[in-house]
């Protein structure tokens, strides 16, 4: 998400007129067919889950509201094993890096600590994991936010030095996890952002002509990144994400990284005007949203699946796989179950793995937009037995049928 709490992103709404999808194959083989991290994600729908969010605590703008450090917020066993219990086979850890975000570009022991942790709960838990990387050399939490955050730093897309640390970062992260048998697969950077924080370009038909393979162009690092980590680790599936944080109008310009061991993926909160909607709600599901001439169009599951026509268009011309490795809705919106049971209905009619944002933590945070274990009063904040939306999501959770447990015997 580009900010953790819950700022609208800068997406427009297209509509897009043709609502033709192209099956693929979406089952997933048992688990005896299972052999390599790899089949996880290029035979259908094997992975279905959510994400978890972390950040190194700074004292002086954080203070104690995310725990007391040195990463937070604070995260017990148990609630990985309630992701489970709830039918979730894989987590998404969006964690920040384990290099410093500036100079001299160090590992830090602490970080490197929390999510040598996490990934150990996670499979104590018999849950598959991505490590995504949020942050690092050159690049901090307010980038997700960088309008309203003074204190940014975006200078990857500038300096050298920081694109070198952050390849070696990742070789670092793949040497020490490569044979972790639950971590199947390293998402290298977590929504990409150039042409918002340096460039305010929005139209990826805008920002190639005069910026393909500049410093700004993500696919020459994601290239970096993907060799500095082959030298170490020649079998975890990388994963790269599109520009404009990971936008779907932006996935067909994703170069080739050469590798091909790599799932590309997404982040479609679409549209933004509904999923991240505080009240009074303007837009309801199903209902109506507004195309780029101000018109109105219906809003239900054949917009959601013309909208997302894209994807299923890069997936079968590239014959590659792709994962929704982010995606929700903030828990009041008026129809979110029904929003959330089409799109993932979607997911698995195309056949790609896909992780809810946000799966919260139990300690008490002052932002809970994300939390479906709140249920959707928008005043409530503690845990409710039940909703529609958790109904809808346990029911996707459910259809997961291997776990680490299950494979790591014929890995």
């Amino acid at each position: 998400m580009r900010s953790f709490h819950s700022v609208q992103r800068r997406v427009l709404v297209v509509f897009l007129f043709s609502s033709q999808v192209i099956l693929a194959d979406p089952f997933c083989p048992p688990a005896s067919q299972i052999l390599t991290k790899w089949d996880l994600w290029s035979h259908g729908t094997c992975l279905r889950g959510a994400n978890i969010w972390q950040k190194v605590i700074d004292p002086n703008t954080d203070g104690d509201s995310l725990g007391p450090g040195p990463v937070g917020p604070p995260l017990e066993p148990q609630e990985f094993v309630q992701l489970a219990s709830w039918g979730a086979n894989y987590v998404n850890i969006s964690f920040p890096g384990i290099y410093s975000e500036e100079p001299p570009y160090l590992p830090n022991p602490d970080v490197v600590a929390r999510l040598d942790a996490l990934i150990d709960e996670a499979a104590k838990a018999n849950l598959f994991v991505v490590i995504s990387l949020r942050t690092g050399p050159g690049r901090n939490e307010g980038t997700f936010n960088a309008s309203l955050n003074k204190s940014v730093d975006n200078n990857i897309w500038k300096k050298t030095e920081a694109r070198r640390a952050w390849a070696q970062m990742w070789q670092y992260v793949a040497q020490r996890y490569s044979h972790t048998p639950n971590v199947v697969a390293y998402d290298l950077m977590v929504e990409p952002n150039s042409n918002d924080v340096w460039l305010k370009i929005y139209d990826s038909k805008a920002f190639y002509p005069g910026f393909a393979n500049s410093t700004y162009d993500w696919n020459p690092l994601a290239r970096q990144l993907t060799e500095a980590i082959r030298q170490v680790d020649s079998s975890t599936p990388l994963m790269v994400g599109a520009m404009n944080y990971s936008d779907v109008d932006w996935l067909w310009a994703l170069g080739d990284n050469g590798d091909p061991k790599t799932i590309y993926s997404l982040h479609p909160y679409v549209p933004s005007e509904y999923t991240n909607q505080y009240p009074p709600f303007a837009v309801s599901y199903p209902g109506v949203v507004t195309d780029f001439n101000g018109a109105p169009v219906s809003f239900d599951q054949t917009w959601l699946k013309a909208t997302l026509q894209p994807v299923v268009d890069f997936k079968t011309t590239r014959n590659v796989p792709i994962a929704v490795n982010e995606f929700g809705v903030m828990r009041w919106e008026p129809g979110a179950d029904k929003y959330m049971a089409d799109l993932m209905s979607f997911f698995e009619t195309i056949g790609v793995n896909h992780a809810y944002w946000l799966w919260e933590v139990a300690y008490p945070i002052t932002f809970d937009e994300f939390n479906l274990r709140h249920g959707p009063d928008f005043n409530n904040h503690t845990d409710v037995e039940t909703s529609d939306l958790i109904n809808a999501i346990q029911a996707d959770w459910k259809r997961n049928g291997i776990r680490p447990n299950d494979v790591l015997g014929h890995w």
